[in-house]
């Protein structure tokens, strides 16, 4: 059996979208998909378990090489289209902030002092 890579559970979703599943709701942290008659259920969380998602994979009905084989393919793609086609705007908010973080101290304290504004008018 082919070896499954770890990804976040809305990682799972995009490429379960790309099947032909779709986000029917959520409760919690377990995000139900629907294609048809058939469904599964996805964990929100940072790691999925490989366990975890075959167990995910067998529930929705779609062959581990079927999955592998999307996933090669988002990762051949170029940066930019991948990045408009798999991630929204909090997550590139986040990358941009870690990559600032590493590169300029002062721009961590100026997204600090953001986040505690923003707190503060809540």
């Amino acid at each position: 059996m082919p070896k499954l890579p770890v990804l976040s559970g809305p990682q799972a979703v995009r490429v379960l979208e790309s099947f032909g599943f779709e986000l029917v709701r959520q409760r919690g942290s377990h995000m139900v998909l629907r294609r048809g008659s058939s469904g599964c259920v996805v964990q929100n969380h940072k790691e999925l378990r490989t366990v975890t998602l075959a167990g995910i994979l067998k529930q929705a009905g779609v062959s581990i090489e079927d999955f592998l084989s999307m996933v090669s393919n988002a990762k051949g793609t170029d940066q930019e289209i991948l990045l408009s086609q798999l991630d929204d705007s909090v997550f590139r908010e986040a990358l941009s902030v870690l990559e600032s973080y590493t590169k300029d101290p002062e721009l961590r304290h100026a997204y600090d002092m953001r986040v505690k504004l923003q707190a503060h008018d809540k």
